[in-house]
C-alpha cells in the first residue's frame, strides 16, 4: 500500500523519518488541490487519472501550455520572494526589477517580455511613472507591452491612476494564487488580458499571524514558508529603521514608502494588526502629517514585535 503523509506538524527530520518508514511523500497542510493531484499522479501513475485531470484542471493546463517571460517590478524583498515563487511554480520565467527605473530600463532593452507586473509604490521611479515612460517609448518605437499593476485594494484612487497612465489591469495584493493563475491564463492564451475586476486576499481581522494563509499562497510547502518567515524577521527591523530615518529627516515620501512596504509584507502573513497600523502611517506620510505619524510609530513597533514573536517559533523550530 502506497502511503503519503499529510500533516500540519513540521519538525526537523520528518521527511527522513517518513522515508525510513516507507512513506513515499510528505505533504504539509493545508494542501493545495493541484499539488495533491500532481503528487497522486506521480506516485500512482498517469493513466486514467491523467485523463480526468484534463477535465478538472483545464485552466491550469491552458496556462502551462505557454510559458510567459515576466518582468516583476517590486521593491519589497518579501513580496518579491512570494511573487517569484508563485510565478516560477507555474512555469514562467521571471526577471526582477527593484524599482520603476530598473523596470523601464529592462522593458526598453528587452523586447521579449510578455507581461509586466508593476508595483505602484516604489523608490527612484514609482510604477505609474515607469508605466508612463514605457508607453512614451512605445509611441516612438512601436509595440505594446501589457502592464498589470499590483496594488492594495485599500488604496483608493490607485486603480483609476493606473488606467490613466496606460496600464492594462491590476491584481490585488497580497497576491492570491487562484487570481494569479486566472489572470495569467488570459495572456498565455494570447488574449490582451484586459480585465479590471478585483480579487483581494487577506485573512481574518485582528489575528497576529495566519501561517495557513501564507502557506496557501506560497509554493514549496512548509520549508518555503519557514524561509519566508525568517526573511520577514530580518526585514521588519530594517523597514522600521527606514521609517524612523524618514521621520528624523522629515522625509514624508520615505515614511510613506516604508510603511507601504511593511504593510504589504505583513499582509502576506495576514498580520492584520501590523497591516492596520502600517496603513495608518502610510496615509499620514502621504498627507505630510509626520508629527502624528511619529506619535503612531511606537504602536506599530509594538505590533511588529508581537508579529516577530509569533512567527519566531515557526521560523526557528529548534529554539521553540
Amino acid at each position: 500500500c502506497t502511503m503519503i503523509m499529510i500533516s500540519s506538524g513540521v519538525r526537523p527530520g520528518d521527511v527522513d523519518r517518513c522515508r525510513d518508514l516507507g512513506i513515499v511523500r510528505h505533504m504539509t497542510k493545508p494542501v493545495v488541490q493541484s499539488e495533491l493531484l500532481d503528487t497522486l499522479l506521480d506516485v500512482i501513475g498517469t493513466g486514467e487519472a491523467g485523463e480526468r485531470r484534463k477535465q478538472v484542471s483545464g485552466l491550469e493546463q491552458a496556462e502551462q501550455k505557454q510559458e510567459l517571460n515576466i518582468l516583476l517590478a517590486e521593491d519589497g524583498v518579501i513580496n518579491q520572494r512570494v511573487a517569484v515563487g508563485m510565478l516560477e511554480a507555474l512555469g514562467h520565467a521571471v526577471t526582477v526589477a527593484n524599482n520603476g527605473r530598473e523596470a523601464f530600463e529592462a522593458a526598453r532593452g528587452d523586447a521579449s517580455f510578455d507581461l509586466v507586473l508593476m508595483d505602484v509604490q516604489m523608490p527612484v521611479m514609482d510604477g505609474l511613472e515607469a508605466t508612463a515612460a514605457i508607453r512614451e517609448h512605445e509611441k516612438q518605437n512601436g509595440g505594446h507591452l501589457p502592464i498589470l499593476a499590483m496594488t492594495a485594494a485599500a488604496m483608493k484612487g490607485d486603480r483609476e491612476k493606473c488606467m490613466e497612465v496606460g496600464m492594462d489591469g491590476y491584481i490585488s495584493k497580497p497576491i492570491d494564487s487562484e487570481q494569479l493563475i486566472e489572470t495569467l491564463a488570459k495572456y498565455s492564451a494570447g488574449g490582451n488580458g484586459s480585465d479590471h475586476g478585483d480579487g483581494s486576499g487577506g485573512g481574518t481581522a485582528e489575528v497576529i499571524v495566519d501561517l495557513d494563509a501564507v502557506q496557501s499562497r506560497m509554493p514549496g510547502g512548509a520549508e518555503a514558508v519557514k524561509e519566508l518567515a525568517q526573511l520577514l524577521m530580518e526585514e521588519c527591523p530594517k523597514i522600521l529603521g527606514d521609517i524612523r530615518e524618514g521621520l528624523a529627516k522629515q522625509d514624508a515620501v520615505q515614511v510613506e514608502r516604508g510603511a507601504h512596504t511593511l504593510k504589504s509584507s505583513a499582509d502576506i502573513f495576514s498580520a492584520e494588526r501590523v497591516v492596520k497600523m502600517a496603513r495608518r502611517i502610510e496615509k499620514l506620510g502621504r498627507a505630510g502629517e509626520l508629527l502624528t505619524a511619529a506619535e503612531a510609530l511606537p504602536e506599530l513597533e509594538g505590533e511588529v514585535a508581537a508579529l516577530i514573536e509569533a512567527i519566531e517559533p515557526f521560523a526557528n523550530p529548534a529554539s521553540a
